[in-house]
């Protein structure tokens, strides 16, 4: 992407409006501490899972962070990880890796294989759109 990490970190992430890049989210709710260790809030989803809570850990800022939860019960379980990487002098590399878990996220991951990872790189395009 043509911006550097802090920018991207700033306009991308920081604010807690990942609804701007992510396709499967209309928002996100509960919004406690923020884009550091032990943040926590609650993703609105345009899925059948319509809600579901998250944690945040392994923030450093401007370089990654990642997101997990669990919902239905604790059947299913998720993960998201972003990474943000230098390249050059005003580029940045974004990774944005996703999993399911648990029962239930297990079956959906196979079940909904291509659109996760469609949603997943409309994300990705939605984000350099946005820096850019």
């Amino acid at each position: 992407m043509e911006t550097t990490p802090e920018r991207a970190w700033n306009t991308l992430f920081a604010g807690m409006q990942w609804e701007q890049w992510d396709p499967a989210t209309v928002q996100l709710l509960d919004i406690k501490g923020g884009l550091v260790d032990g943040g926590t809030f609650r993703f609105q989803l345009n899925t059948p899972l319509k809600f579901a809570s998250a944690r945040l850990s392994n923030v450093t800022p401007n370089e990654r962070f990642k997101f997990s939860g669990k919902a239905a019960y604790g059947l299913l379980s998720f993960y998201g990880l972003i990474e943000l990487r230098p390249d050059g002098l005003d580029k940045t590399i974004i990774e944005y890796t996703f999993g399911l878990g648990g029962l239930v996220g297990t079956t959906l991951a196979v079940i909904s294989y291509d659109k996760t990872l469609g949603d997943v790189q409309r994300g990705l395009d939605n984000m350099a759109a946005i820096v850019t």
